[in-house]
């Protein structure tokens, strides 16, 4: 692997930004040739692109000028490289993930995208686990998902009602939803404040309501406002119980278009928060 540039080159006099001493195309003659890892990441979102994920299908385009000029590439990488490289990162473990999401984070907030907020005033934060289908394969990581066909099980988050992605993260197709949750909203709403001011709603299914969530949430709190809506799990709860404590109890509330709904608070010693219910 290529050594890493160093910050500011003392011998460059043109020197411009960490990416490369003079432009972002290398030239054979510049001391620092060869492919950064910029230029990796590069060729590969160009390749996700046409529609190919393979490391092999980088030779094809080898030695086509349009996307090495489109991408601003001085050399295409070549499979070997490219496998070589990228399985470096992927060994970096969260250091890369990091910086990653730190460079998803920039480009947001240099492309000032619209963040369309809801009518409450919140910006939306919606996260979710799905499902990729890898049937027949022997990947590391592959397993049966709750979909019912083996494969992986991601998690990710979109900001506002136009869905910019804030975070994306591979999991294994047999882990449950609310796994390691906590650690990905602990790293997801810094993010989220960093690219809007308004307050947060973090919004997510049935499978996140669980109080090692809800406790990540209420914490977040201590930086900004953020509030969440969580759909009800019925688990464990003796739901006729709590029919009648809402008959007896709870606040009766007319929506739109006719619609009634109660609400009323419980808190429940295992849970160490607040959870409140509306049906």
């Amino acid at each position: 692997m290529p050594l890493p540039l160093p910050r500011s080159p003392p011998s460059c006099p043109t020197f411009k930004s960490s990416a490369c001493p003079t432009t972002s195309r290398r030239t054979p003659d510049c001391p620092w040739w060869g492919n950064t890892s910029s230029a990796l990441l590069k060729a590969y979102v160009g390749l996700l692109c046409t529609g190919k994920s393979d490391f092999d299908a980088i030779e094809s385009v080898r030695g086509d000028a349009f996307f090495r000029d489109a991408l601003d590439l001085s050399t295409v990488p070549s499979s070997p490289t490219l496998r070589q490289r990228l399985d470096a990162l992927g060994e970096a473990g969260d250091r890369a993930l990091v910086a990653l999401d730190e460079a998803n984070e920039r480009l947001l907030a240099r492309a000032q995208p619209t963040l369309t907020p809801l009518a409450t005033g919140h910006l939306a934060l919606d996260f979710d686990a799905f499902t990729l289908d890898n049937s027949g394969t022997k990947k590391e990581g592959v397993g049966r998902t709750y979909m019912g066909f083996d494969g992986y099980a991601p998690i990710a988050a979109y900001l506002a009602e136009e869905g910019y992605c804030l975070g994306l993260e591979l999991r294994p197709g047999t882990q449950h939803s609310a796994s390691e949750t906590p650690d990905f909203l602990r790293r997801l709403l810094p993010r989220a404040r960093a690219v809007t001011a308004l307050p947060l709603l973090v919004r997510a299914d049935s499978g996140f309501d669980g109080a090692a969530i809800f406790v990540a949430l209420a914490a977040a709190r201590a930086a900004g406002p953020v509030d969440w809506l969580v759909k009800w799990n019925p688990r464990r709860f003796k739901v006729a119980a709590l029919h009648a404590r809402v008959v007896a109890h709870a606040r009766r509330l007319t929506l739109g278009l006719g619609q009634r709904c109660a609400a009323f608070s419980v808190f429940e010693r295992h849970y160490q928060a607040l959870l409140q219910f509306s049906g």
